[in-house]
């Protein structure tokens, strides 16, 4: 069996399927497959888990570059554009030679993430229900760049919300999986597309207009054809401003509803606005991503400006607490520190449509109060529970030490009766170490007639 460490170096593209026996599927198009499951599925070819085929990547490509650490974790980041998806797509394009690993990655769009922004991926997977049921037909079941990136809530080929559970037992799917297939269910031990379909609102046409033009940047970006140059974004912002808003920020601001200082950082490239952020404003500009950023495809049509239609922005009413509306805030407040009313502090500001920040602010020593009192009740209730867990194993393991067996963790789980995560406490291991410590071995009663295993072993 061809391992990852025992690979040529170098050899055609054309050999790559006759080599693997598999490729990465939708380069070059929305469908775009992600690094973590063109992995899973190598592994899978091999009769390997994901993460030794990984681990063996990153092993043969310190032998290359030896300053690599010995480490990196599989984890959703590599389909990312941090340091870890840059280890992972120079590993894998030198110990495989895959020339796609980039493409499935967001390191295609590097240019248009912010470096400091986290959140962009789902840590979690989503998937499309009717797009998983087709590939599954054809054995050809994977899972899409586009499903990880939070911003996108739907499937535009099918029209509907993307899934985030398990349909059967509504619990998250990992987007690396403990083995090789990322659509299996390890709590309820089925696979999600052989189970029906929850039944789901339709996407709204911000959501499908998201999901589209995303993956047009993906259909454009993926095969290497075309690259987004370094700083696109302030140079297509200041043409925007420059054509269309007579060079001037302040009236940019005023039509995104942006501060004036912002649109300055922008156009500097000091900062950049998120993901999520970016789409709203080319939304607002009434343009696409892929004719914002790729200059090479007619961006931005210079000769002849576009018609951006102005909208006035919403201007939200500032809300004065009244005296009848502090003396309703202030009883209620009276009401839950007596106990009469058994709310928590959101409950409260719910109820009388206000933040909380808005209560700290005109009741700052009654919210102080409020505080201390949901402390002491946390900390009361902590202490019922660890009373409650010590109890519950002792009970357990002295159950097992009446009948001369020794309660050790494996024999207490297999009782069914004792959670693996309440033997890892300090109080629990303190009060069974007492309890072991009282456990004396019973040797078993002979009988005449029976023979030991020595003795038997002596006469044969």
């Amino acid at each position: 069996m061809i391992t990852t460490y025992d690979l040529p170096t170098k050899y055609n593209n054309a050999d790559l399927p006759l080599l693997f026996g598999t490729e990465p599927k939708g380069v070059g198009t929305s469908q775009v497959e992600s690094l973590t499951s063109f992995i899973c599925r190598l592994a899978e070819r091999r009769s390997l888990r994901a993460g030794q085929l990984w681990f063996d990547a990153i092993k043969h490509y310190r032998k290359i570059d030896p300053s690599v650490p010995k480490k990196y974790d599989f984890t959703y980041r590599v389909n990312g554009s941090g340091i870890q998806a840059k280890v992972a797509t120079h590993a894998f394009s030198a110990c495989l030679t895959v020339p796609w690993a980039r493409g499935l990655t967001m390191a295609q769009l590097e240019e248009l993430i912010e470096p400091r922004m986290h959140g962009l991926l789902r840590t979690h997977l989503a998937y499309c229900s009717d797009c998983v049921r087709e590939d599954s037909v054809h054995d050809e079941t994977y899972i899409r760049l586009l499903w990880l990136l939070k911003p996108v809530h739907a499937c535009t080929k099918h029209r509907r919300l993307l899934q985030e559970v398990c349909p059967s037992c509504n619990a998250p799917l990992p987007i690396v999986p403990w083995l090789t297939n990322p659509l299996f269910c390890m709590h309820c031990r089925q696979d999600i597309s052989d189970l029906p379909v929850n039944p789901q609102e339709e996407p709204t046409d911000y959501q499908i207009w998201v999901a589209h033009h995303v993956g047009r940047l993906f259909e454009l970006t993926s095969n290497g054809e075309h690259q987004l140059e370094q700083g696109c974004f302030q140079k297509a912002l200041g043409t925007v401003v420059d054509k269309h808003f007579r060079g001037s920020n302040q009236l940019l601001g005023k039509h995104l509803g942006l501060s004036t200082n912002y649109i300055r950082m922008y156009r500097l490239g000091h900062i950049r606005p998120t993901f999520p952020k970016m789409l709203r404003i080319l939304r607002m500009l009434n343009t696409t991503p892929e004719d914002f950023f790729l200059t090479k495809n007619g961006a931005l049509n210079i000769d002849v400006p576009k018609k951006i239609p102005r909208e006035p922005t919403i201007k939200r009413a500032c809300i004065i607490l009244t005296p009848e509306m502090k003396a309703d805030i202030r009883n209620d407040l009276d009401k839950v520190l007596t106990d009469e009313i058994a709310i928590s502090a959101t409950e409260l500001a719910a109820r009388h449509k206000r933040s909380l920040c808005n209560i700290r602010y005109h009741f700052p020593d009654k919210y102080k109060a409020l505080i201390e009192r949901y402390k002491s009740q946390q900390l009361e209730k902590r202490a019922r529970t660890r009373e409650e867990r010590i109890k519950r194993v002792t009970a357990v393991a002295q159950g097992l030490l009446d009948r001369g067996i020794y309660p050790s963790q494996r024999k207490l789980k297999a009782t069914g009766k004792v959670i693996a995560t309440d033997l890892t406490r300090k109080d629990v291991r303190r009060a069974l170490a007492q309890i072991r410590g009282n456990y004396h071995y019973r040797q078993p009663i002979f009988t005449p007639g029976t023979k030991t295993k020595k003795q038997r072993d002596n006469r044969t």
